[in-house]
């Protein structure tokens, strides 16, 4: 009924979308955050990933271990991979989107078939300079009574263990399975104050939004979340009061491996406990989007509500070395994929002293990297990689 599955393997956590519509979405991030999808890549490019954990193979799509690339063509947003659906599908939207009136809009897939090896139009509304331009140029916070600069973690201290930790996703393209369990979680300590962390573990194992390491969708996730709920349970096994600790380490990125698979959905906690037994935290409302290219929309959710899942792309294999300052996708890149993560606020780099104006505006993100930007925290500039593309919400 929502969005569609963002393939996450990861680009080595990257999570290429493969799948385009009316409105040019990808499905998921072809995963740069969790499961990575990526185009079609030579060997020459397959230099970017240590040679003894790369693949080759005869097919047009090659999987990257390092880079959690998934072939986009097994992608798709609207649907799990090998999926079908052909159907507009009937999206949920913020109440703050800016488009009209309706409660919801139609977002029309490309049925699996029918994918093709590049990236197709993912984005292709939001990933013009001319978009690019006129969102930065346009881009004004103050101007809906929003301060200059928003950070979710000193907005709610409180929650500031949660929002501002760095989960890693290590080799498993489970990018999807971390951005919307983040987001659960930063939204539930929010809106009622509950600190535990919740498993990633759990989506990645036991919900169908998904297809483990090779990458899952954001929407179709935290919908599943509703029916089935999500336990407690960290990154690592690094609480020992958590019911289900993720089981991947992290790693320097890229640095997925293919092939690798979760475990089975488990029915009982670390110590034994039955799942069932355990409290489990459920969405109060359904996952809602704001509109693609509506910066206006998401400012307001993220200071009204916290935390968003992103999902965008195409990601350049520059991406993964980015380290401090505004990030701006470079001409001339060669995509990767999609991926999925979260951004929890705004700024702007290089004011003018005198007139506090003029400076580059970007959004505050939090990878599923460790190794990548400040210790997993980076700046990314206002309209790059059509990163206002599919900004996800959910109410807990």
């Amino acid at each position: 009924m929502y969005g569609r599955m963002v393939k996450t393997a990861g680009i080595a956590s990257l999570f290429l979308l493969a799948v385009a519509g009316k409105r040019n979405y990808y499905d998921d991030d072809k995963d740069i955050g969790g499961g990575f999808v990526s185009s079609m890549l030579s060997k020459e490019d397959q230099g970017l990933v240590d040679s003894s954990k790369a693949i080759s193979s005869s097919s047009s799509f090659k999987i990257l271990s390092q880079l959690g690339v998934q072939p986009i063509s097994k992608v798709k947003s609207g649907g799990l991979i090998g999926g079908q659906q052909q159907e507009p599908q009937m999206i949920l939207k913020s109440e703050f989107a800016s488009m009209d009136d309706d409660e919801r809009y139609s977002k029309e897939y490309i049925p699996y078939s029918m994918i093709t090896p590049e990236l197709g139009n993912w984005g292709q509304s939001t990933n013009t300079e001319e978009y690019k331009r006129d969102i930065k140029a346009s881009f004004d916070p103050e101007s809906l009574g929003l301060p200059r600069q928003f950070d979710a973690r000193k907005e709610w201290a409180e929650c500031k263990g949660l929002i501002g930790t760095v989960r890693d996703q290590g080799k498993c393209g489970s990018c999807w399975a971390v951005a919307a369990t983040e987001v659960m979680n930063d939204r539930v300590c929010i809106a009622h104050g509950k600190t535990e962390e919740l498993s990633p573990q759990y989506a990645l194992s036991c919900y169908s939004a998904g297809a483990g390491c090779e990458g899952g969708n954001v929407i179709d996730t935290l919908q599943e979340a509703i029916e089935k709920g999500v336990p407690t349970g960290g990154m690592f096994g690094d609480s020992s009061s958590a019911c289900l600790p993720y089981e991947f380490e992290a790693c320097d990125h890229p640095c997925q491996v293919p092939g690798t698979i979760a475990e089975e959905c488990p029915t009982t906690c670390a110590d034994g406990t039955p799942i069932s037994e355990t409290e489990m935290m459920r969405p109060t409302s359904e996952p809602y989007e704001c509109p693609p290219g509506d910066w206006k929309c998401i400012t307001q959710e993220l200071h009204k509500y916290g935390s968003m899942a992103v999902t965008f792309g195409p990601v350049c294999d520059d991406f993964y070395g980015h380290k401090h300052g505004v990030y701006e996708q470079p001409e001339g890149g060669k995509p990767l994929g999609l991926h999925a993560t979260k951004i929890i606020g705004w700024g702007f780099e290089g004011d003018d002293e005198e007139t506090g104006k003029g400076g580059k505006p970007y959004w505050i993100m939090i990878n599923s990297w460790q190794n990548w930007g400040e210790h997993g925290v980076g700046r990314i500039g206002i309209g790059e990689m059509s990163i206002e593309s599919e900004a996800t919400s959910i109410k807990m």
